[in-house]
């Protein structure tokens, strides 16, 4: 019995009327070869050879497949067989049938197939799955896996019910055991294969479809009640706001542009609240302090909220010190969505502490004033009177090392002269002599000045200076100070290992290296590196002494030669410092 209905009162009504078995439509034609022949071992006066026809007669009253287009479009059939002559019987069959018509094609290898360049006009593929480049399931595969939207019938010399359902499972539209296919049972197996493979595009097309309207209305639904949860979550967020204020409030979006800011933040920054609005936050913050803040501001992304200290930009251009509180804003989904900024102005505490660090300066600058010039000048002038041998006669080795002795004075003595002058340094009215010269000459001469030091802790410069630099004009004794201070630095935090002193040209520059092996920078403490009086702690673990003036003055010096100072280093792993100087003058 065959019905569209799959109820148990129907399942009930079949067998009280004598049905052995009940077909639901649509169904497997595998199904249907199954059940039929389980008929036919059970009831035995119905001849087996007869099966062909009891086959046509079902399938003709379940099916009931209209033919391709208005009935005289023919169906194009591709017949992939290995065995010519097996191929030639499918193609005979299928060309005896007139309603529909069939155009047949025949491939005997996968090769050959898969180098065609469409399957245009062709609705199914009739497939044996033994080929003399491919056999069984991987066949199929194959198969689907090149033409995943064709149907395909398989053609197989195995009736087994394991291996056919295991291909329908797979996605084939039907398996027929080839001894017994005849030409209408063939025919109808493929305008079958062919409707059901479009009703299934069909169906997942409409699922396709009913699944987008449902996402399209889910989000919809989920962005108004976002919006909704958005606007109590703001509220919840500007009351937070309010009770952390420390005078100034803003808030900035992702983008770090103003949103809204209160009246006592823009009377800071000397705006009106309303014309901050849509501004960049960047815009408010002096040029040398925007590094500092966005260091801030990544560390608010981080662990939610920041403080630092930092200059800020009035609308007429004057400079004043503030302190910020950067707390991070989230949306209920954890959504990044900017922050809000606290202010408050200290100019007047940051001016009493630079006065303060004045005072320092003034008290150093008297120190190395009475207490280093006059011991230096009474070394300077005991060397001069060995040397013109008013002492005695002094040999030629002794000689050597007295010249090399007085160079170093003298040369700590402009040092000297550099600390006392800072002042003048910093407000750009240091005398300087530019001249052309090798500056791989210069470097050679410190080495020679600083071998003596670094043989004392066991260590040793190595020169890789490159032999095709041009001269070029700077002053030889701030050159050379700065180079002292860089290979000074090297040897004071180095136990091991080599410095190496580097040159090589970039573009229009000649860059410097002094590179060592030491114990590197804690990366904490790099921003305090080319400042005034910036001691780094591990200077007071080791016990060592200075002005905490070196790396300022140098950078001082580069930058009035047109140039750039800078370090890379790794707390551990040694330190790397450069600066680069032009090749031609630059206008100032």
């Amino acid at each position: 019995m065959v019905s569209a209905k799959n109820t148990e009162a129907d399942r009930i009504v079949g067998k009280v009327i004598g049905a052995n078995y009940y077909l639901t439509k649509p169904f497997e034609v595998v199904d249907l070869f199954k059940e039929i022949d389980g008929l036919f071992r059970t009831k035995k006066t119905i001849p087996r050879d007869v099966v062909p026809e009891v086959i046509e007669r079902v399938t003709d009253r379940v099916f009931e497949i209209p033919s391709n287009g208005n009935g005289k479009s023919p169906v194009g059939v591709l017949i992939l067989v290995g065995d010519p002559a097996a191929a030639n019987f499918y193609s005979q069959l299928l060309q005896e049938e007139k309603n529909p018509s069939f155009e047949v094609e025949i491939s005997y290898t996968l090769n050959q197939t898969f180098k065609r360049p469409t399957l245009n006009g062709i609705h199914v593929i009739l497939l044996d799955l033994n080929l003399p480049d491919s056999e069984g399931l991987d066949t199929f595969r194959q198969v689907q896996r090149r033409y995943p939207t064709m149907p395909i019938v398989i053609l197989s010399g195995l009736d087994d019910e394991g291996l056919a359902y295991e291909m329908v499972k797979t996605g084939a539209q039907d398996y027929l055991v080839k001894e017994k296919v005849h030409g209408k049972m063939l025919s109808r197996v493929i305008r079958y294969a062919v409707e059901r493979k479009r009703s299934e595009e069909k169906l997942k097309i409409l699922n396709e479809t009913l699944e987008q309207r449902v996402l399209e209305r889910t989000q919809a639904l989920e962005q108004k009640a976002e919006a909704l949860m958005r606007s109590e979550e703001t509220l919840r967020e500007t009351n937070i706001a309010l009770k952390n204020a420390v005078e100034g409030i803003s808030r900035i979006d992702a983008h770090n542009r103003y949103i809204a800011v209160n009246e006592a933040y823009a009377e800071m920054l000397g705006y009106d609240p309303l014309m901050m609005v849509g501004m960049l936050c960047e815009s408010t913050l002096h040029p040398e302090d925007r590094e500092k803040i966005r260091n801030a501001y990544q560390k608010m992304i981080r662990e939610g909220k920041a403080e630092v200290e930092a200059r800020g930009l009035r609308k007429d251009g004057r400079i004043f010190y503030k302190q910020l509180v950067l707390v991070k804003a989230d949306n209920p989904g954890d959504q990044f969505t900017g922050h809000y900024c606290f202010m408050k102005d200290i100019t007047e505490r940051k001016t009493k502490e630079y006065k303060s660090v004045l005072d320092l300066k003034s008290h150093f600058i008297s120190v190395a004033s009475h207490e280093l010039r006059t011991p230096l000048h009474s070394i300077k002038e005991g060397i001069n009177i060995i040397l013109d041998g008013s002492a005695g006669e002094i040999n030629h080795d002794q000689k050597n090392f007295l010249v090399l002795a007085k160079r170093n004075v003298d040369r700590l003595s402009r040092l000297i002269n550099d600390v006392l002058d800072f002042q003048k340094l910093e407000g750009g009215a240091v005398r300087y002599e530019f001249q052309k010269k090798d500056i791989n000459e210069v470097i050679r001469e410190v080495e020679k000045t600083m071998a003596i030091m670094a043989q004392s802790k066991g260590l040793a410069f190595k020169l890789e200076l490159a032999s095709d630099l041009p001269e070029i004009t700077f002053d030889k004794d701030r050159l050379t100070q700065v180079l002292l201070n860089l290979m000074g630095n090297a040897l004071k935090f180095s136990d091991t290992g080599e410095i190496k002193i580097l040159t090589r040209c970039d573009k229009n520059t000649i860059r410097v290296t002094v590179q060592d092996q030491g114990i590197g920078i804690k990366k904490e403490d790099l921003p305090k590196l080319f400042k005034t009086f910036g001691q780094l702690d591990i200077c007071k673990e080791r016990k060592l002494e200075g002005s905490g003036l070196g790396l300022a003055i140098a950078k001082k010096i580069i930058e009035q030669h047109g140039g750039k100072i800078w370090v890379e280093s790794e707390e551990g792993k040694g330190s790397i410092f450069s600066f680069l100087l032009p090749i031609r003058e630059r206008r100032k």
